[in-house]
């Protein structure tokens, strides 16, 4: 048995934005357009005019509670921001953990032994208050950020030595992490305490908006494992199976009314706190203005919220959370033997049977379109105007989202040769006295993708949350019309609630320009990797090892989450469109017209496209020029050959595409498009039904091929040392920051090849070397070994080591941004230099601005800090791709040292003092790119970086004394 624990009490400063007094009041501060100071009092204008002009009660508590804690703090003003001033306070913290361990062993018999262990580890987090002296830790409602986590793994186990080769394991072990956040929360709060859930512009609301949400992931394992020791054989024989199971509990918002504050565009109060009542102010403090306003008179912009469906009821309720649970079950039976050929000789072979259960929600709430449902009204992708698929495509309840994979045949098979070569050169080559060792081995291991690629995917489909809105514009809200004081007294307008019911099948028009979707492929199968080694071990002295091998791997049917919504511009024709489009803008701009419209000149064409996007749809009306022929993002996107980018606005945005297909889409219709459309429904998409279409394949792949070179020497004359050199390349399809689910789309479905790449973890060049060596001083030592105490203690016991690690640079992606061939990026385009010149150019290294630094030759940076378009150009032909350029970041070069002195006391009681260096040499290694990252070519601050891969140098004192 034994127990640990670190306690930490701390304390940190914290902040908070608060209104001044005057703003409380409702005097507007703010700097004009000719540098004055000017004041308003936004009450009082607006009261003249016929709107609020007081301070809403709920407001006024809300202000009162948060102005009884600044006499804790210190109050901090800001020279550009005359409305609020920081709140700053100095905040106990704490974060504490510990650490009990229990083992038990019996021996029941003399052939029968059992084990027990428990280890468990505790971690506390306390959180703080949103303001100083807010609350308490006895009273924990109004505490923020608190946090805790309980984990532990026990097993038992039983060994029944059957005969004395013949040894039977069986082991039985749990493991459970629960985590808990915000324990004391409750979705009661707001009605306790009489303040509503109110979103609060310019402040922090003092009522924290997080909710309990405990999570675990248990985990039970079983395994039973035969051991046969048989003449030159050595089998085991075994089955395994393991349970792994999810659960976590979310409120979001449970029910609860959000009340959202703010000032619409439509709202009237807009043309009184206007210009013309306050002079000289920027667009940027009209803004600020009107949130003020806003957030005085409880002025709402709208009130939103959800809530959950219940596991048990399978309806949805008011302050019930919604509780994911999953589980996964896998298996196997497995053979192997280790089979002594001859001394020299032996060989490993075996087979293992892995049988994969079926991701599953368990509670029956997750919702599943399936895959022919998730295509929608097209069975294939990029093919306008052929709807052969589900017309109406709809939602359902599916606890298991595919079909489960069942044969995974897994054998594997090595030797090891320890040869004895007596003459010749075979005999110089790998000694004559069995000096060398050749290893070979080769296997297949199946493995199990995580919870997450359920809970992320298909656990975030639609039906588990019921939305309620009430937005501007509905009936009974006009625009500024309600206010805290009359939501919180009078009955309120009827609320847009979707969906309905928690029924299937749930049709996907409820979810159209709202919400996306997410399906397996029907049958997935279990990713493996392939791998497979040589490598010939030579001793070159009696305490000094060279080896060299040769390591590779491919992954295999690997999960991947990806979109199968990319914006189609060819089949379509859009792209000719577009094409059009940009004659015609280019004509109008040389008569001085800003719109790219058919207006008739020479050489302009109709537009007809553009023109149903944009025109009247039965009883829809024409959009104005500003969102059609004339709007600035269009004529922008048509200025940069975004015809991708232009493609998917249209697209996703119903006020267009309902005008390009009409009421012949369902869910246009029900918006009040009543005429149909000239455009198919699938005229960019395959399914219009959704924002997006999500997949989970089993397509990925990645290989990896590594030459590695390791010298041991043990230890001999005070030095220890190992180093190891590799030169390895990775490849694969998924270039990005590793995430739990796989998430990453592909540049185009087209070609998937495109995406051909680097790994992340791509380092072509690693070399590691660790050392220790003890200085030949002092008793026991070479030198002076029969040095005097006194001396002895001054000379003896010295020990140096070091850590030297020489990493080649990570790969990252140089990016444009545009979209010219879908609404995915694009690549660039390199001009008059080459790949390898363009490397050596990007690690050059300079101070740069604002404390950054530059890692790109100053050639390769235009004036205005983006890339030079001379070399590095961003794609402008539409319907094009450019270049995919992959380069190497900063390579690592790192030097760690210690000193150690030991000095003896007595017999039995030692001194001893430890100076640890990391990053001895102080090198900066500049991070560029990040791992599985990205770099912007038109980014105003191209060739710089903020971070770096390690921290300067660290020195550390350690002093022991030992008994």
């Amino acid at each position: 048995m034994n127990f640990e624990a670190n306690p930490v009490p701390s304390s940190f400063t914290a902040t908070r934005l608060v209104l001044t007094p005057e703003a409380q009041r409702g005097i507007f501060k703010y700097i004009g357009t000719d540098g004055r100071i000017y004041s308003a009092n936004l009450l009082e204008i607006a009261g003249r005019a016929g709107f609020p002009s007081h301070v809403d009660p709920t407001i006024q508590k809300i202000f009162d509670v948060i102005n009884s804690t600044l006499s804790k703090g210190t109050l901090l003003p800001s020279a550009t921001d005359l409305n609020r001033v920081t709140l700053q306070w100095t905040q106990e913290d704490y974060a504490g953990a510990y650490y009990p361990t229990v083992r038990l062993d019996y021996q029941i018999t003399p052939k029968l032994a059992w084990r027990g262990t428990w280890n468990l580890r505790h971690n506390q987090w306390d959180g703080e208050p949103l303001y100083p002296g807010l609350a308490s830790k006895a009273d924990r409602r109004l505490w923020a950020n608190e946090a805790n986590a309980t984990i532990y793994i026990a097993s038992t186990g039983l060994e029944w030595t059957i005969t004395p080769n013949i040894l039977n394991t069986f082991t039985f072990g749990v493991q459970s992490n629960l985590e808990n956040f915000n324990q004391h929360a409750t979705p009661f709060i707001w009605r306790d305490l009489g303040i509503p859930r109110i979103a609060l512009p310019l402040i922090t609301h003092p009522i924290p908006t997080g909710l309990p949400f405990p999570r675990n992931n248990p985990v039970y394992s079983l395994s039973d494992t035969l051991n046969w020791v048989r003449g030159k054989h050595t089998f085991t024989f075994g089955t395994s199976v393991l349970r792994t199971s999810m659960y976590e509990t979310a409120y979001g918002s449970a029910g609860v009314p959000i009340y959202n504050l703010g000032v619409v565009a439509a709202d009237p109060v807009t043309s009184v706190l206007s210009g013309s009542n306050l002079p000289m102010i920027r667009s940027s403090d009209l803004s600020m203005a009107w949130s003020l306003y806003a957030l005085l008179t409880g002025r709402i912009s709208s009130i939103t919220g959800s809530r959950n469906v219940d596991e048990r009821t399978k309806q949805y309720r008011d302050f019930a959370p919604v509780i994911r649970r999953q589980a996964f079950s896998t298996g196997g039976v497995y053979f192997q033997d280790s089979y002594r050929v001859t001394p020299s000789l032996t060989l490993n072979y075996g087979f293992r049977w892995e049988i994969s259960g079926t991701h599953t929600n368990t509670n029956g709430i997750y919702t599943d379109p399936g895959f022919e449902h998730l295509m929608g009204p097209s069975r294939q992708l990029f093919r306008p105007g052929v709807l052969d698929g589900v017309s109406a495509p709809q939602i359902f309840q599916r606890s298991k989202s595919y079909r489960s994979d069942k044969v995974n045949p897994a054998p594997n098979f090595g030797f090891a040769w320890n040869p004895a070569f007596q003459n010749g050169i075979l005999s110089k080559l790998f000694g004559a006295d069995r000096q060398t060792v050749i290893r070979a081995a080769y296997g297949i291991n199946y493995y199990d993708e995580g919870m997450n690629m359920l809970q992320f995917s298909v656990g975030n489909n639609p039906g588990l949350t019921q939305s309620f809105v009430l937005q501007p514009g509905m009936p009974g809200f006009a625009p500024g019309e309600l206010s805290l004081t009359r939501a919180l007294t009078s009955p309120l307008p009827p609320f847009a609630v979707n969906p309905p019911a928690f029924t299937f099948p749930m049709p996907q028009s409820l979810f159209t320009f709202v919400s996306g979707l997410a399906s397996f492929k029907p049958f997935m199968h279990t990713p493996y990797v392939q791998n497979w080694t040589f490598g010939i071990q030579r001793e070159l002295t009696s305490n000094t090892v060279l080896e060299v091998r040769y390591v590779g791997n491919k992954s295999t049917h690997i999960w991947r989450t990806y979109p199968l919504s990319e914006t189609n511009i060819f089949e379509n024709g859009f792209l000719q469109e577009f094409l059009n489009a940009q004659r015609n803008l280019a004509i109008n701009q040389a008569a001085g017209v800003n719109s790219f419209a058919n207006r008739g000149l020479p050489g302009q064409v109709p537009l007809p496209l553009f023109e149903a996007a944009f025109g009247a749809r039965g009883s829809q009306p024409a959009l104005p020029a500003g969102s059609g022929f004339a709007n600035g993002t269009f004529i922008n996107h048509l200025r940069q050959g975004t015809v991708g980018a232009l493609a998917n606005t249209l697209a996703t945005n119903n006020i267009y595409f309902c005008r390009l297909v009409g009421s012949t889409f369902a869910p246009c219709a029900a918006l009040g498009f009543n005429a149909p459309g000239p455009y198919p429904i699938n005229f960019f998409r395959a399914n219009p039904f959704v924002t997006s279409m999500t997949l989970v394949d089993d397509n990925s792949w990645s290989t990896h091929h590594g030459l590695q070179i390791e010298l041991r020497r043990s230890f001999s004359r005070g030095l220890t040392l190992n180093a190891n050199y590799t030169w390895s390349k990775s490849l694969g399809d998924f270039f990005a920051t590793p995430n739990s689910n796989a998430s990453d789309g592909y540049t185009t479905l087209r070609n998937r090849n495109l995406d051909k790449a680097p790994s992340p973890f791509d380092l072509r060049h690693i070399l590691n070397v660790f050392w220790t060596y003890e200085l030949p001083f002092g008793r026991g030592r070479r030198f002076l070994s029969k040095a005097p105490g006194f001396l002895d203690r001054v000379i003896g016991g010295w020990t140096l080591s070091g850590i030297t690690r020489l990493n080649s640079g990570r790969p990252y992606l140089l990016t444009s941004g545009r979209a010219t061939f879908n609404q995915n990026e694009a690549g660039i385009i390199l001009k008059e230099i080459s790949l390898a010149e363009l490397q050596k150019k990007m690690r050059q290294f300079s101070p740069g601005p604002n404390r950054n630094a530059y890692h790109a030759d100053p050639t390769l940076i235009g004036p205005d800090g983006r890339a030079n378009p001379q070399f590095l150009a961003v794609p402008t032909t539409p319907g094009q791709l450019g270049q995919f350029i992959y380069l190497y970041g900063t390579p690592l070069v790192l030097n760690d040292l210690a000193i150690l002195k030991e000095i003896p006391i007595r017999e039995r009681v030692k001194f001893s003092l430890q100076i640890e260096m990391l990053n001895a040499f102080n090198h900066p290694v500049l991070n560029v790119g990040s791992l599985g990252g990205t770099i912007s070519i038109d980014s105003t601050s191209f060739g710089q970086t903020t971070s770096t891969l390690v921290g300067p140098r660290n020195i550390q004192i350690r002093a022991h004394i030992t008994w």
